[in-house]
């Protein structure tokens, strides 16, 4: 496990820039419901593309992906190119 500041994956409502997570850098597929950090390989690197809700839609079974932390859940294929970095296992949210 690992911590992380968020200031280049906020995911609102999920995930503020101003939150620190904590990360399992050990998981590199999604294999239950919850936040993954995403990146995307290419030919001239890899993208970053931050933190993503993934669950496993419970009518089909098929993998999705919240595209903007609202609750617009894709089919996770539309993603196809990107790579879990990492599970989020923790959120920790600053006290104001």
């Amino acid at each position: 496990m690992a911590f992380k500041e968020a200031w280049d994956c906020s995911y609102p409502p999920a995930v503020e820039s101003t939150d620190v997570l904590r990360i399992n850098y050990d998981v590199h597929t999604v294999g239950r419901d919850g936040l993954y950090l995403v990146e995307e390989p290419s030919h001239s690197g890899i993208a970053w593309r931050g933190c993503r809700r993934y669950r496993t839609n419970p009518m089909s079974g098929n993998l999705e992906l919240d595209a903007t932390g609202s609750g617009e859940w894709v089919d996770a294929t539309v993603a196809s190119a990107w790579r879990i970095a990492g599970r989020v296992e923790r959120v920790y949210r600053p006290v104001v």
